[in-house]
């Protein structure tokens, strides 16, 4: 992989960067049938697979994973896998070029009047660290301990964000547990449903220039490595440097359900199929507070995230002709954050009964003749009952065109 940017800042300055890195891989898969064809096992496999690698940026990566199939009998099968799997930065987050940004002041924890505003070790952290920088002790304490430094700085300082050279991977790991129906009394169906479980660890995620200098100075492990070294201070306690961009330290929970139904039958020359793709999302967690590991951000059911999601296809087919219907459905979203419209964030509910747009049903028709081996026409309309778009900056669930007809040809020679 390769990059390579020049970019223009106001005419005056530009940055050349440029970036690579190499991967070497290799993986092994395992699958040992243990039982075939037994009283309470018509299958019983197990298999497990994993995978080395070595990157010239972050060293060693290793994914695996492990699982088994059961059978008790023909007509259903029990599954499950467990695995952990990582994503490696990508080029830009590695070597996008350091752009200059510029700080307010007042962002500074250790002025006057920031110190009593984080927690109960941000003023002794405060001391240590201007101590560190060079400011005398008389200058930061008066001899009663009061705190007395005042920020020399008023205006603004400098720094740079962008790429993270040191960044490391992003760790998955997931479990999924499920089940297959296939009833032999009914040729053509089937069902199955998969409870799925992940967690991602040492997500990566862009860090203001405000969460460094808390993070920082409002740590127990003061001067802890995350934030306290991309920072510096001049011999009067001011900022002077500050480098944000992207680390490794948010994470990811997520479960649900998921789930299928498809039926294929015949009548005379006619082909019926009904097929029912749906998912259950029990929980969408983000954790993307540097300053708080345990600070959560519900995310289920904001927009775009509903809980409750599903496609029903409805297909015929006889000879050339073919014909389906499609509906698509969506359970209520919220019509902004959901900490908002529920309370969540411990602020009055600002929406009531009118927080959420309803749940959403949307159908599209299409059909095709296939005329001979090289000609078939086809046509449809999408968005059959002209639903309209949620009322955001986003054209959703729906194309804000509304009802949509098309028609075509296709030609294969």
């Amino acid at each position: 992989s390769f990059l390579f940017s020049l970019t223009s800042i106001d005419n005056t300055q530009q940055f050349n960067t440029s970036g690579s890195y190499n991967v070497t891989d290799i993986f092994g898969e395992v699958r040992l049938p243990v039982f075939l064809d037994r009283p309470f096992a018509k299958e019983l496999t197990f298999d497990a697979a994993i995978r080395l690698a070595d990157y010239s940026t972050l060293g060693d990566a290793t994914t695996w994973k492990v699982g088994g199939t059961w059978a008790p009998i023909s007509d259903i099968t029990f599954r499950a896998t467990y695995s952990e799997a990582v994503r490696a930065p990508n080029i830009s987050e590695l070597f996008d070029p350091k752009l200059p940004i510029t700080v307010s002041a007042t962002a500074d924890p250790c002025g006057q009047n920031n110190i009593g505003n984080g927690t109960a070790v941000r003023e002794a952290n405060c001391i240590a660290g201007l101590q560190a920088a060079g400011v005398p002790q008389a200058e930061i304490v008066d001899g009663a301990g009061n705190y007395i430094w005042i920020n020399p700085l008023t205006a603004r300082f400098s720094g740079v964000s962008g790429g993270n050279p040191d960044l490391d991977v992003e760790t998955a790991e997931t479990l999924t547990i499920g089940a297959v129906f296939q009833p032999s009394f009914v040729d053509g169906l089937s069902f199955t449903i998969d409870y799925w479980d992940i967690e991602i660890e040492d997500a990566i995620s862009a860090v203001a220039a405000g969460d460094i200098l808390d993070g920082c100075h409002d740590s127990e492990s003061f001067p802890n490595l995350d934030f306290c070294s991309l920072f510096t201070r001049r011999d009067d306690g001011g900022l002077n440097f500050l480098e944000s961009g992207e680390i490794n330290f948010a994470r990811l929970e997520a479960s649900g359900f998921d789930f299928a139904a498809n039926y294929t039958f015949d009548v005379g020359e006619n082909t019926f199929g009904v097929s029912l793709v749906g998912s259950q999302q029990e929980k969408l967690d983000r954790f993307f507070n540097p300053l708080d590991p345990t600070d959560v951000d519900p995310e289920l059911q904001e927009l775009q995230l509903p809980e409750w999601s599903g496609n029903l296809l409805l297909d015929w087919q006889r000879g050339p002709w073919q014909v389906g219907l499609q509906t698509t459905y969506q359970g209520e979203q919220a019509v902004a954050e959901i900490e908002d419209v529920l309370g969540l964030n411990g602020n009055a509910d600002l929406y009531g009964a009118d927080g959420f747009f309803d749940e959403t049903y949307i159908f599209d028709v299409n059909a095709s003749y296939e005329y001979s081996d090289t000609l078939t026409f086809y046509g449809g309309v999408n968005n059959l009952a002209d639903e309209e778009p949620f009322s955001t900056e986003f054209a959703w669930p729906v194309d804000p065109r509304g009802r949509f007809f098309f028609l075509g040809v296709t030609y294969r020679n």
